[in-house]
């Protein structure tokens, strides 16, 4: 039996098999080591990627976000493109290769004692990619329909383009949303909106 859990207006059905350090496991066989530095420190990348009709849309691109903010945070590998690969398997495993779905990468330091500088030597990253499916009708119907927001200022880390595990301000700034009965949180920056706590932004001004 699959798992259901709720994410912002739609359900999603988490997946019978996902990727974890070189393996294909059900989600019930993975453990996290203690010491790994993104469950110790929030020392790791994430990317989420939508795909349509079993096709994943600017996979490369995220990619090559997550290999730039992995050379900027010097993890001891820097190369992400066999993650292809992954994705294409992880959505014919889970019967998704037609389907609209959700891809969640996520890549850490690795498992060492804790200090906050970095271990010494190559330890290995941990490297997690599952799918999810992806109904896209409630989206749709926000769209069609609007959804309340409110601003909060954008108390975030000032290296964004880092696509970090550390979210926070996101969470923070999400439950406020919540709490106040809109949808959505627009972070506020020197006057400028910048992002919504989990979506992008993008507006229209005269027509």
């Amino acid at each position: 039996m699959r798992d259901e859990a709720s994410l912002c207006c739609y359900t999603i059905i988490l997946p019978l098999i996902l990727f974890f350090n070189g393996q294909y496991l059900a989600k019930e066989d993975i453990a996290v080591s203690p010491d790994d530095r993104g469950f110790l420190f929030a020392d790791g990348l994430y990317e989420v990627v939508l795909c349509l009709a079993g096709r994943p849309f600017c996979l490369r691109d995220h990619l090559e976000r997550l290999e730039k903010g992995a050379a900027q945070l010097r993890f001891s590998a820097t190369g992400f493109g066999w993650l292809e690969e992954v994705v294409a398997e992880l959505l014919q495993k889970n019967d998704l290769q037609s389907s609209d779905a959700l891809v969640y990468m996520q890549v850490t330091r690795g498992a060492a004692p804790r200090s906050h500088p970095f271990p010494a030597g190559d330890t290995p990253l941990t490297v997690y990619v599952t799918v999810r499916p992806f109904d896209q009708e409630p989206a749709r119907k926000a769209r069609q329909q609007g959804v309340a927001a409110i601003t909060v200022a954008d108390q975030r880390w000032a290296r964004c383009d880092i696509k970090s595990l550390a979210l926070t301000a996101n969470i923070l700034a999400s439950q406020q949303a919540e709490e106040a009965g809109a949808f959505e949180a627009i972070l506020v920056r020197d006057g400028v909106l910048i992002e919504g706590s989990h979506s992008n932004f993008a507006g229209v001004r005269n027509g």
